[in-house]
């Protein structure tokens, strides 16, 4: 959330905690409890989604790369050797097939990394028996698959923790919209209902619908629907 949405969230929470604190008064009033109801759930889905937006993408990056590099330590080790068998028997394609470096595997994208791992893995599986004179195990070709699963299955994370983090971007400007729709149209209006009889609430709620921002205090009439940004005008809450 920018700063200005984080101000108005302060004070969705502050008429929140005002409200409930009072809830006495209005519980009776069944049009004030539904409009209040349905503020609430909001508030929650606003705290969901920001949740969702500040996840950091940075550790599922690092991991990713660890993984990739674990996954090409063994390729590299496992191509040295399969090509030697493959110059020992006298197989050209083979020979061919695993003739990657570690720098080469660097600079490749990770779906490349991917498939040439896989690759790998076939040539291995294909000349299993042949290669166990060679030190090249099965309990090595699984070691191998296992590592291509792990990476295959977190090289999506980053992006779609990226993916997840723009879609509550803008979730939160709807219900942010949303929110604001309920208080103003609704519950400010209500609240009329107790301006002779509980004087000191109304003044209260009012005072809670005000938004903080850098010293100084904006009315929750005078802000942005969509991006919670405040104007420097001070209008009374009507």
């Amino acid at each position: 959330m920018n700063k200005a949405q984080e101000n108005k969230r302060t004070m969705f929470i502050v008429t929140q905690s005002y409200c409930r604190d009072n809830k006495a008064l209005w519980d009776s009033y069944i049009p004030f409890n539904k409009s209040f109801g349905a503020f609430e759930s909001i508030i929650e889905e606003i705290n969901q989604y920001a949740g969702i937006q500040i996840v950091p993408t940075i550790g599922a990056a690092q991991d990713k790369q660890e993984d990739r590099d674990v996954l090409e330590q063994k390729m590299v080790k496992l191509f040295k050797i399969v090509s030697g068998y493959a110059a020992i028997t006298g197989d050209q394609t083979m020979k061919e097939s695993v003739n990657y470096t570690a720098s080469f595997l660097k600079r490749q994208r990770d779906t490349m990394v991917v498939n040439i791992a896989i690759n790998l893995a076939q040539i291995i599986d294909s000349n299993l028996v042949s290669l166990a004179e060679y030190n090249i195990t099965a309990a090595m070709l699984d070691d191998l698959q296992a590592s291509i699963s792990q990476f295959k299955n977190i090289i999506s994370i980053p992006r779609n923790k990226l993916v997840n983090r723009k879609g509550a971007t803008q979730k939160l400007r709807t219900l942010f919209k949303e929110a604001d729709e309920i208080l103003k149209e609704q519950l400010d209006k209500l609240i009329a209902n107790f301006e002779f009889s509980h004087p000191t609430f109304v003044q209260g709620y009012q005072n809670s619908r005000m938004i903080i921002d850098l010293g100084r205090r904006h009315r929750a009439a005078n802000s942005d629907d969509t991006t919670g940004n405040t104007t420097n005008n001070v209008t009374k809450v009507e």
